[in-house]
């Protein structure tokens, strides 16, 4: 079976429990590989805690990662 390469768009707290759950391959078959949110703060911590991550500022950036095959968006449901 292929790995599935995930990006997280919003590292609030759903997205930094998917975040945290998919980096510890806790799912078989997903691997996240990168992160998006408007915080700046935000993504540095992304940045320190697992450096081998893209971050992204603008979810159109990582949308355009042809290295992503699917997204979990994880931002206030207002914003879907």
């Amino acid at each position: 079976m292929n790995e599935v390469r995930i990006g997280i768009i919003g590292i609030g707290n759903m997205g930094s429990a998917h975040l945290q759950c998919l980096y510890h391959h806790e799912v078989r078959g997903l691997r996240v590989t990168a992160a998006c949110d408007i915080d700046h703060n935000k993504l540095e911590a992304v940045h320190r805690d697992y450096p081998d991550l893209t971050c992204y500022d603008n979810f159109q950036k990582l949308l355009a990662d042809t290295s992503i095959d699917a997204v979990i968006i994880s931002v206030p449901h207002p914003m879907h």
